[in-house]
């Protein structure tokens, strides 16, 4: 991790090298359509985004080493500075392996861009790498060891990024509880609804069956009328005695 690390600054250092000597070339960047960033990115050979190159620039700028001329998004002018001479004597007399002119080292301004201009492309893939891993762990596994995300070993990024992991865990958590809930509430409310079922059926059986032993076959009705046709037949003689 210290070897990538390492990598990755030297990366950045190399790229601001790389432009502080082509703008002492070249003196200065002027573009009219306000690209002057990509003319440059261009002009050294620049391999990353046109983000990242735009932020290396505003570390450097903000580190004395180049003055900008930006109007809205737009860049119009990158111009080096004083600053950027001597850093790069202090670079070439440290390369050399002797102290720089003055004996004082490195000046105060190319310490900062050191500090301050590291790959942001680098910076992007540790975080996505960071986020691969995490979402890769299996359940009950503590996240894999990440990178620093930062030359510096800062861990705000990653503490950022663990925030980010752990709330979007406690979402997922929740909606599956919920559907854990809702899937029991169905099976409980589809066995209300088959009993429900079954017991109208069988109501419907009971009602059926006492309809049923009510009703007359027509034989059972042939012998009830043959018995009851003597009954009728002599009620019907003693009326008509009666009357007589």
């Amino acid at each position: 991790m210290g070897e990538k690390k390492a990598g990755g600054k030297r990366r950045a250092v190399g790229t601001r090298d790389r432009v502080v000597a082509h703008l002492l070339m070249a003196g200065e960047v002027r573009d009219a359509s306000g690209m002057a960033s990509t003319v440059l990115a261009e002009a050294i050979g620049y391999p990353g985004s046109s983000i990242a190159f735009a932020q290396l620039l505003s570390g450097m700028e903000r580190s004395g080493l180049i003055e900008r001329e930006v109007r809205g998004k737009r860049t119009y002018r990158i111009t080096p500075t004083k600053a950027a001479a001597a850093a790069a004597r202090s670079g070439a007399a440290a390369r050399a392996g002797r102290p720089a002119a003055g004996g004082r080292g490195t000046p105060p301004a190319a310490a900062g861009a050191g500090a301050e201009d590291f790959d942001y492309d680098e910076l992007a893939r540790r975080l996505l790498l960071q986020v691969v891993q995490r979402l890769g762990a299996p359940p009950g596994q503590g996240p894999a060891p990440a990178e620093d995300t930062e030359p510096g070993g800062g861990t705000g990024g990653d503490d950022s990024l663990a925030r980010a992991v752990a709330s979007l865990e406690q979402k997922l958590a929740s909606v599956r509880s919920k559907q854990r809930r809702l899937t029991e509430e169905n099976a409980r409310l589809r066995e209300q609804l088959r009993a429900a079922q079954e017991s109208l059926a069988r109501a419907e059986e009971r009602a059926s069956a006492a309809q049923s032993s009510t009703r007359l076959d027509s034989a059972e009705a042939s012998l009830l009328e043959r018995l009851l046709s003597p009954l009728r037949d002599q009620g019907t003689r003693q009326e008509e005695a009666g009357t007589g």
